[in-house]
C-alpha cells in the first residue's frame, strides 16, 4: 500500500505513528482523518421508549450500547456493581445490544448470581434511530467496555456528541479521544480500583459536567461535513492539519506508574518494576496509556477472539534492536512505537556467557507445559543468559489465555538464534520423556518428576549415562532415582514456583452458585493417584446437607460422582467441569476457605503451592512432595501408609507398561484422618486464619523469581 498508494488513511493517530515508526512509511504519506459523527438537535423532548419506562426521574442511567459480543470486563463490572449501588443506591445498568446477538447466558448467570436483576437490564430488540436518540438522552452517563485493541467505536461519540459523562476501560481509541479531562479512563484488572474509581466519579457532580461539556464540544469537530472537508483538501494536494490534536505529539516515555484517574490517584496499577522483566510493555504519553493488546496489570493477557497471534520482531524479546510488539487482528498487523536505543538495556547475544535450549512442550494446558513456560519467562530476563526453545508441540490453541502462553509462542514466531561455539545446555522437561543422546558440544540437563517410586528400566540406562545432571522438584523425587540406582551427585531438586504478585490483587469472589459460606476446594484430573474417591468418602462421612459447608471441585468427576449414593442428607459439591483462565482460577483460591489434596502420589503438587500463595491452608497427604513445602504450621496433614501400588498405571513390576526393577509404591491417605482435618478447619477458624498468613508468607520462598536465581547459579556452575 506504501509504495503503489499516493496516501494512506488512517483512522487514529496511534496507526498514524505505527505506520511511520514501526513499518517505515513516509510521514507525508499518512493521513489521518477519522470516522464522522451527526451531532444531536438540542431537544429536550423524550420520546416514548418501553424499556425505559421502568425509570423515575430521579434514578441513574448508566447506559452501555454494544455493536459485538460482550466481554469479560462486562462480568467484572456487573460483579462489582453490587458495591457501587451501596454507595449509588438509584444506579440502574441498561445495556443494549445488536437484534443479531442473543443475550449472554454467563452474564445474565452472573446478573442472578449477586441478586441484581431489577437493577440491570439487557435488550436486543430492535431500536429505531428515534429511540436511540431518546436512550441517550435520557441516560445520565455512559459505559464504554471495549476491547485494548479496538480501533474506533462510533457509540461512544455518539454517547459524547449528547454531552454524556463517559467511563471507559483503556483502548487505543478511548486513550486518545477521552485525554484531557474528556472521559475517565479505568482499568478492570483490580475490583477495588473498578468500584472506587466508578463511585467516585458518579457521585461527583462538577467533575462529571467538566467531562460531558469537554466531551460534547471535542466531537465536533468529527461531524461528517468536516469530515467531508478533509477528503477534499486532502484530494487537492494540501492537507495539513488534523481535526483533533495529536496526544502522542508529545516525547514518549517509558513509566510503569499507570494511568491516572482525574484526583492523580493510580487507576492503572504498577507492571514489572524492571523493565527487562517479561510482560506486554506499554508507553505512556501525558498519562494516558497506549495499548496494543488486551493487557492486564497482573502479568496475564485476555485474548481477543479476532487476534491470530502476538509476534516480537529482533533477534531477542528484548534486545535494542527490536522493533517493538505487533499485533496480527484478522490478518493485518497493528504495531506498537519503535523502542529508544538501548531502553530495556539488555546485552548483545554475542555477550552472554551461557547457551540454553529448552526441549518439551510449551503451548499445551499440561502441567509440563506450564512449567516450562514459566521457567522460560523467568529464565530470558538474566543478562548471562541465552534462551531459546524448541517445542514438541508447534501450536497455540485458541482456548489459551495466558499471557506466558503468547509471549513465549511470540519467541518461537521469530528467527532462530545465532548460537556462538560454546558449549549449549539442553534442557529437557516432558512427558513421555525425550531419551535421545546430544552431540559431544552440548551438555545435557534432564527434568524429570516421578510419582511411583519404581523408574523403568528404560529410563535408568538414559540418566546414568546419557545426560550430565538429572533435575527433580522434590526431594521424594531425588530419593527415588537414588534408590533406583542413579547416582545421587548427578540428582539436583529444583522445586517449581508460583508468582506471587498475582495473588495480591483485590479481586471479587469467583462465582459459585451455593448459599454455603465455608468452602472446600480441591483440583485435579480423576486418576486414582490424585485420590478423589478419599476425598469424597471422607467428606460425606462427616459433613451433611445441614452443615454450612459445600465441597467445590475442579474436575471431571460425572463417572466419580455415579459411585456415591446421594440423599437428601448428603452435603453439598460444586463441579467445576471446564477449563478456567488464571486471573478466574486466582479468584477461585481466594473465594474458598480450604485446599484438599489426599493424594496417593504426586510429582510435586502445584495447585498446593497456588492455593497457599492465595493464603488458603492445604489438607495434604503426609507423603511425597509436600513435606518439602508444606510446613506443619501452616497445613493440615493426612495419615498415611506407604503401600505398594497395582492399580493403573501400575501393575507387577511395571508402570505405564514398562518394567521397573522394584515393585511401584504410593500412600494410602487415611479416610478418618483427612475427614478429622477437613471437620477441624471447619470448626476452628481461629487456626485457620492463622493458618491462611503463615501460608502466603511460606509461599514467597517459592517464586519463580528465587527459582530462576537457583537455576541460573548452576548453569553457570555447569559450563565452568
Amino acid at each position: 500500500m506504501s509504495n503503489h498508494g499516493e496516501y494512506l488513511i488512517v483512522l487514529t493517530c496511534f496507526d498514524y505513528h505505527s505506520l511511520i515508526h514501526t513499518c517505515g512509511v513516509e510521514k507525508k504519506k499518512i493521513s489521518h482523518i477519522p470516522y464522522g459523527i451527526s451531532i444531536p438537535k438540542s431537544s429536550k423532548d423524550f420520546k416514548s421508549v418501553e424499556i425505559l419506562s421502568k425509570y423515575k426521574d430521579t434514578d441513574f442511567v448508566l447506559l452501555s450500547i454494544i455493536t459485538n459480543h460482550p466481554n469479560e470486563d462486562y462480568k467484572r463490572l456487573i460483579l462489582n456493581l453490587k458495591s457501587i449501588i451501596s454507595k449509588i443506591p438509584n444506579l440502574y445498568l441498561l445495556i443494549i445490544v445488536p437484534e443479531s446477538l442473543t443475550i449472554n447466558s454467563n452474564l445474565s448467570q452472573a446478573v442472578k448470581n449477586v441478586l441484581l436483576e431489577d437493577k440491570v437490564t439487557w435488550t436486543n430488540k430492535s431500536i429505531s434511530a428515534n429511540e436511540l436518540h431518546t436512550l441517550y438522552r435520557r441516560a445520565n452517563a455512559y459505559i464504554s467496555l471495549l476491547d485494548k485493541t479496538i480501533l474506533t467505536f462510533v457509540t461512544l461519540l455518539n454517547a459524547m456528541s449528547y454531552g454524556l459523562p463517559i467511563i471507559s476501560t483503556p483502548n487505543i481509541f478511548s486513550n486518545e479521544i477521552l485525554n484531557y479531562d474528556k472521559g475517565l479512563i479505568v482499568s478492570f484488572n483490580d475490583d477495588k480500583i473498578i468500584t472506587e474509581s466508578i463511585i467516585t466519579f458518579l457521585t461527583n457532580q462538577t467533575r462529571m459536567k467538566i467531562f460531558s461539556k469537554n466531551g460534547r464540544e471535542s466531537v465536533k469537530k468529527w461531524t461528517w461535513n468536516n469530515i467531508a472537508k478533509q477528503y477534499t483538501i486532502l484530494f487537492n494536494n494540501s492537507l495539513k492539519h488534523t481535526l483533533i490534536d495529536d496526544p502522542y505529539r508529545t516525547e514518549m516515555y517509558w513509566n510503569n506508574t499507570g494511568t491516572l484517574n482525574f484526583d492523580g490517584q493510580n487507576v492503572f496499577l504498577s507492571l514489572a518494576k524492571d523493565k527487562a522483566q517479561p510482560g506486554i510493555y506499554t508507553i505512556y504519553s501525558d498519562s494516558f496509556l497506549q495499548l496494543n493488546g488486551k493487557l492486564n496489570d497482573n502479568s496475564t493477557i485476555e485474548e481477543d477472539n479476532s487476534t491470530s497471534k502476538w509476534f516480537i520482531p529482533g533477534f531477542d524479546i528484548f534486545s535494542h534492536s527490536c522493533e517493538g510488539q505487533r499485533l496480527s487482528i484478522s490478518g493485518m498487523e497493528h504495531n506498537a512505537f519503535i523502542l529508544p536505543e538501548n531502553i530495556l538495556q539488555c546485552s548483545e547475544e554475542k555477550s552472554r556467557k551461557i547457551q540454553l535450549i529448552m526441549d518439551g512442550r510449551f503451548f499445551d494446558r499440561s502441567s509440563f507445559a506450564s512449567v516450562n513456560r514459566k521457567m522460560f519467562l523467568s529464565l530470558i530476563t538474566y543478562k548471562d543468559l541465552l534462551v531459546t526453545i524448541r517445542p514438541i508441540d508447534r501450536t497455540v490453541h485458541p482456548d489459551e489465555t495466558p499471557l506466558e502462553t503468547l509471549l513465549v509462542y511470540s519467541f518461537f514466531l521469530r528467527k532462530s538464534i545465532l548460537f556462538s561455539k560454546n558449549k549449549t545446555i539442553i534442557f529437557r522437561n516432558n512427558w513421555l520423556p525425550n531419551l535421545e543422546g546430544v552431540s559431544k558440544n552440548e551438555i545435557l540437563v534432564h527434568q524429570q518428576p516421578w510419582e511411583f517410586h519404581a523408574i523403568p528400566v528404560h529410563w535408568l540406562h538414559y540418566f546414568q549415562n546419557k545426560i550430565d545432571e538429572l533435575w527433580v522438584p522434590s526431594e521424594y523425587g531425588k530419593s527415588s532415582y537414588i534408590a533406583n540406582g542413579i547416582d545421587k551427585n548427578k540428582i539436583h531438586v529444583f522445586p517449581h514456583g508460583v508468582f506471587v504478585e498475582k495473588f495480591n490483587l483485590t479481586l471479587s469472589p469467583f462465582p459459585l452458585n451455593t448459599k454455603k459460606t465455608f468452602k472446600f476446594l480441591s483440583i485435579g484430573t480423576i486418576l486414582p493417584r490424585k485420590g478423589f474417591d478419599v476425598l469424597l468418602q471422607a467428606y460425606n462421612a462427616r459433613f451433611s446437607s445441614k452443615d454450612d459447608v459445600t465441597l467445590i471441585i475442579h474436575s471431571t468427576i460425572k463417572d466419580l460422582m455415579k459411585k456415591i449414593k446421594k440423599t437428601r442428607l448428603s452435603p453439598e459439591i460444586i463441579t467445576l467441569g471446564y477449563p478456567i483462565n488464571d486471573i478466574d482460577m486466582i479468584r477461585l483460591f481466594k473465594s474458598v476457605d480450604v485446599y484438599v489434596a489426599p493424594y496417593r502420589s504426586e510429582g510435586f503438587g502445584l495447585s498446593t503451592l497456588e492455593a497457599m500463595a492465595a493464603g488458603v491452608p492445604p489438607i495434604v497427604t503426609k507423603y511425597g512432595p509436600s513435606l518439602d513445602f508444606c510446613p506443619e504450621e501452616c497445613a493440615y496433614y493426612i495419615d498415611a501408609k506407604v503401600t505398594e501400588c497395582f492399580t493403573n498405571p501400575c501393575g507387577k513390576m511395571e508402570v505405564f507398561g514398562l518394567k521397573t526393577k522394584m515393585q511401584a509404591m504410593w500412600a494410602e491417605p487415611n479416610i478418618q484422618s483427612l475427614s478429622q482435618n477437613m471437620y477441624r478447619a471447619y470448626t476452628n477458624r481461629i487456626e485457620l486464619r492463622n493458618k491462611s498468613q503463615i501460608c502466603r508468607k511460606h509461599a514467597e520462598y517459592y517464586t519463580w523469581d528465587k527459582i530462576a536465581d537457583k537455576i541460573v547459579k548452576r548453569l553457570s556452575q555447569i559450563t565452568h
